[in-house]
């Protein structure tokens, strides 16, 4: 094994291991989902790892091959936030299709737990994707609800080793371009003029039902849309939605306690999507009489010829909650985002199978299942 220095550069000795445990990461990905959407390039990676060190620190080893000691054949990576959930410690590995059951996922494992271990982190996360597999009559379901099969290499692995099932999260795919049934116009903020102008926003409806999603445009919102840039004006509040955020999602049993976010996290979440050539397209809803942020979503897309874009957090603040904000969000950034960047062909949405309100939103705005993710967990004693 060699391990990589956490400031290791793409020009300087250990690019090769960077690069090709990027191919690796591709390779992974295409056999999962079919493509390689949510494969990041070693650029990508490096730019993400930089831009987060105040928050994560990162630990990494690769495998190469006998016959070619430039290829990344294996690789781990230990990540271990450093201002909050100090406990925790999230611990992936992965291997190539053609070097398995060689014993190398089983060399990296031992030495993920024992850096987490010696890094004092008692509570482990890890994580796998499962592809669909309906016909499959063996399953493992999660206690919040959600399966996978129990079949399944990864989890067979997982589990021989003490790791539990804590959660299942659904991966869903939006293809574009996409009819979301009737529109409706309402009053939209756009971040370059300041200005109200008119938008298509929530009355987007089942097309075969024709019943709109969320309801009417309440008067007493407005929608602004971000692309690319902080609002700096809703800042202070978005950082405090960001903190619920962490929390607020269904957790299942995994151990994550609420998020230290402030100012300069949130800028360097948005600065690493510009650094990784990407933009991140935000919708806000903001409460009129109160000018309180009152709901947000993402998208994080590549400007240009790029096939597919990332929807991220959404949440309606719980004072207002059942005004149909939640959708309303969504489909306003999705519009944005088809008028920004028409070339997006798909967008890629995750959610906690027991999130049953998200999952429905989903549905009815055209996501489609993708993946199963299965959330690992182990607890160990203090060393």
């Amino acid at each position: 094994m060699i391990e990589v220095p956490d400031d290791a550069a793409l020009d300087g000795p250990f690019g090769w291991a960077l690069r090709s445990g990027a191919d690796l990461n591709r390779v992974n990905t295409i056999l999962t989902h079919g493509n390689d959407d949510l494969a990041f390039t070693a650029e990508q990676s490096v730019a993400m790892r930089n831009r987060n060190r105040r928050t994560l620190a990162q630990r990494k080893v690769v495998i190469t091959a006998e016959d070619d000691p430039t290829m990344v054949i294996a690789h781990a990576t230990v990540r271990l936030p450093l201002l909050d959930n100090l406990n925790t410690a999230d611990l992936a590995l992965v291997v190539h299709p053609d070097y398995r059951r060689r014993g190398l996922g089983s060399k990296l494992a031992r030495w993920c737990e024992d850096v987490a271990t010696r890094s004092g982190r008692t509570s482990w996360d890890g994580y796998f994707s499962a592809g669909p597999d309906d016909d499959c009559p063996d399953r493992l379901v999660a206690p919040g609800g959600g399966s996978i099969p129990a079949s399944h290499p990864s989890w067979l692995f997982a589990s021989a080793r003490g790791w539990s099932l804590a959660q299942v999260g659904r991966m869903s795919v939006l293809d574009l371009p996409a009819s979301h049934g009737s529109t409706a116009a309402v009053p939209q903020r756009s971040r370059e003029s300041g200005h109200s102008r008119t938008s298509r926003d929530v009355w987007l409806g089942s097309e075969s039902s024709g019943v709109a999603l969320g309801g009417p445009p309440a008067d007493d919102y407005e929608i602004e849309i971000w692309d690319g840039d902080l609002p700096r004006q809703w800042v202070p509040q978005l950082v405090a939605a960001k903190r619920t955020m962490s929390t607020d999602q269904p957790l299942g049993e995994v151990d994550h306690d609420e998020e230290t976010w402030d100012e300069q996290r949130l800028i360097d979440q948005v600065e690493t999507e510009r650094e990784m050539g990407r933009r991140r397209l935000m919708a806000l809803a903001i409460h009129r009489p109160t000018r309180q942020l009152a709901a947000y979503t993402e998208i994080d897309y590549t400007p240009g010829e790029t096939a597919h874009a990332m929807q991220n957090d959404t949440l309606v603040l719980r004072a207002h909650r059942g005004r149909g904000l939640g959708i309303r969000v969504k489909l306003a950034n999705l519009d944005a985002l088809t008028r920004l960047n028409p070339a997006t062909r798909r967008v890629y949405t995750w959610n906690a199978e027991e999130n049953e309100h998200m999952s429905a939103i989903n549905t009815r705005m055209g996501f489609r299942p993708d993946t199963s993710t299965a959330i690992l967990h182990k607890t160990v004693a203090p060393a």
